[in-house]
């Protein structure tokens, strides 16, 4: 008995080693980010916003896009963040996202614009992270945990 609690324990051990114990939710939320997300404004297509005294408008969805986290300071100017500082500050560490929109009215196009559609929750060491292109010597530098 006490050989397979050595097994297995030693088993655990190297499975938290090698594949984390939140890869799995890392790799959910990249999926979430990259496909899922897309996907919905895909099926979604085209929005047809009732409003009569315009004629007949019609809205395209497109692309979906994410910029890296960032913060607006007090005086307006908006900059790179890191998880380190949003969590000194008390701030959201969060992403700006932008979907592409088309506006056809009464059958003319116009030409597509990116649209801030909000800010979106940035998983820690998720793709639209710094920290997950960052050396082991760069994430202790940054404040982080490099494991």
């Amino acid at each position: 008995m006490i050989k397979l609690n050595e097994t297995f324990l030693t088993l655990l051990n190297t499975f938290v080693r090698e594949r984390g114990l939140v890869r799995f939710q890392i790799e959910s939320y990249n999926d979430f980010i990259t496909r899922r997300i897309p996907k919905v404004l895909s099926d979604i297509g085209v929005i047809k916003p009732e409003l009569p005294e315009l004629g007949d408008l019609k809205i395209k969805l497109g692309e979906f896009k994410v910029e890296q986290p960032s913060v607006k300071e007090a005086d307006g100017a908006v900059r790179s963040i890191l998880p380190m500082e949003a969590r000194t500050r008390n701030l959201t560490y969060s992403s700006p996202m932008y979907v592409e929109m088309t506006t056809v009215l009464n059958g003319i196009e116009s030409k597509p614009v990116f649209v801030n559609f909000g800010d979106i929750p940035v998983m820690v060491k998720s793709k639209i992270c710094p920290l997950s292109t960052m050396t082991r010597e760069q994430l202790i530098e940054a404040g982080e945990d490099p494991d």
